[in-house]
């Protein structure tokens, strides 16, 4: 009844008897073709069969002693838990049902009906009371409290006509005050080729959503998240930009920091721990004038709030408690958060997919209902999908993806013939003097870019190719190529 539109018809197997011998039951519509003929057995298949939900209610009494006044309460109530499933499938098959209970209690309907509301009203009242206590159970402490008024909200909402009646109207008027006085537009990523000009937009982070930036381990997944962080920063000097990190404390995502915005090379293999020993090691007055701006410019950025770094290992809806209070407090351009495969939540699911699936829809419901921009960082399986949930996609309003790009993918980006020049400035100085270009295997990864891929987006053409210039040890990523000139020769250098 369920799961089917079509007609359903039951017969009860106790009808099923011997027409010689009345006495002895017949166990199967094959015996009974046996012993009583072809014509019997369709007959009886015309006359026999009842509508199931008659056949509900007469199965159901028969467990119960209608005769005993508690028995016959019980009965109702249990008819009662079937007559809503009924009437919410076929409004015929519940009638039937009421006729059947009606006689066999000698209750009339409207007699009945009411009792069905009686039972309803006190299975929601335990339920309610149930979920009540469970939520009692699984909070505590300070920063506990807004979520447990929260799931009071949300239970009250689900129990109460009277909290769900607000929520049925619709003012066009109102919505369209609130449409056109909110900042609609998004958020830029500092990348033009994603952004677009002034003149020609094409593509924003959206508020009151989920970006996905996904990427292998090592390819530049944290990279990207660095470079929009700080992109968005000195774009949007009047808002907040939070970075929650779950993979790296928050020391090492600041020096990070201070390494892409110092834009200078100490050390092309390990340049960030370069700088950090540059810091420790030189006295603040000798330090070399961008290491120092950078510091600087973040200090003073911190200070006026636009930006914050958190690396406290925050359950899921501590997190979203953290980014509420937060929200309370400051402008909150966009938060970031690095990465959702490393988060946990307080319930045990059977598998990493459930976990990681409730985990996304509890990160997506308080972004719609904060109109917060998350950017969140998500690792990539083998076969180059989101690892371990694809709700994960399915939540998100915007996919990126990075990756390293080959020289095929390279030369159709660049509609062909692109010939990279791979002489580096870590190359020998033989291969200098010789001013050598190397021809690239199709295959071959190319060094210096990143592909940059919508895999998805709402209102956005997926599956657009994009290529970013990365230079790896200063932590950058351009859209833009610069001219290196400090050895005499022409060398494009790609940032990171």
């Amino acid at each position: 009844l369920d799961n089917t539109n079509l007609e359903t018809f039951v017969i009860d197997p106790r009808k099923m008897r011997s027409l010689i011998d009345p006495g002895r039951h017949i166990k199967d519509p094959d015996e009974y073709l046996a012993e009583n003929g072809l014509d019997a057995l369709h007959k009886f298949l015309m006359e026999e069969p009842e509508s199931a939900s008659r056949w509900l209610a007469r199965r159901l009494a028969d467990r119960h002693d209608i005769n005993n006044d508690i028995q016959k309460y019980e009965y109702l109530g249990e008819a009662s838990d079937l007559y809503v499933k009924l009437r919410s499938n076929n409004c015929r098959y519940a009638m039937d049902f009421l006729t059947v209970i009606a006689s066999t209690t000698g209750y009339p309907v409207e007699h009945i009906l009411g009792e069905f509301e009686n039972h309803r009203a006190l299975r929601m009242d335990a339920e309610m009371r149930e979920e009540v206590e469970k939520l009692l159970r699984s909070y505590s402490g300070s920063v506990a409290l807004e979520l447990f008024e929260e799931g009071l909200r949300n239970i009250r909402l689900k129990y109460s006509s009277d909290g769900i009646e607000p929520h049925l109207k619709f003012d066009f008027e109102e919505i369209l005050g609130q449409m056109l006085a909110e900042d609609m537009t998004g958020l830029k990523t500092g990348f033009k080729c994603f952004d677009g000009t002034e003149e020609v937009e094409k593509y924003r982070i959206k508020q009151g959503g989920i970006s996905i930036v996904a990427g292998n381990s090592g390819v530049g997944k944290t990279t990207l998240m660095l470079n929009l962080f700080l992109n968005m920063v000195d774009q949007y000097p009047g808002k907040t930009f939070v970075f929650f990190t779950y993979e790296e404390s928050a020391k090492a995502l600041l020096c990070k920091l201070i390494n892409r915005k110092a834009q200078i090379t100490l050390n092309s293999n390990s340049n960030t721990l370069a700088i950090l020993k540059h810091l420790k090691e030189t006295p603040r007055s000798q330090w070399k004038r961008q290491i120092a701006k950078a510091v600087d410019e973040l200090r003073e950025q911190t200070e006026a709030r636009r930006l914050m770094i958190f690396d406290r290992d925050f359950e899921v809806h501590e997190l979203v408690a953290a980014i509420a209070k937060l929200r309370e407090r400051h402008d909150i351009g966009a938060v970031f958060i690095d990465y959702i495969q490393k988060l946990q939540i307080n319930n045990e699911y059977s598998t990493n997919q459930i976990r990681l699936q409730k985990i996304s829809e509890v990160i997506r419901n308080h972004t719609q209902q904060m109109n917060l921009a998350v950017i969140m960082g998500s690792q990539l399986n083998k076969e180059g999908q989101i690892r371990e949930a694809m709700d994960i996609f399915n939540d998100a309003n915007l996919v990126l993806s990075i990756s390293e790009i080959t020289q095929s993918e390279l030369n159709e980006l660049t509609a062909g013939g692109c010939i990279l020049d791979l002489k580096r400035r870590n190359q020998t100085a033989d291969m200098k003097n010789k001013n050598k270009k190397k021809s690239i295997d199709d295959n071959t990864i190319v060094t210096g870019r990143r592909l940059l891929t919508i895999e998805k987006g709402r209102d956005i053409g997926a599956h657009e190719k994009m290529l970013l210039y990365f230079t790896g040890h200063m932590l950058k990523l351009s859209d833009i190529p610069e001219i290196d000139r400090s050895d005499g020769d022409d060398i494009e250098v790609f940032l990171s």
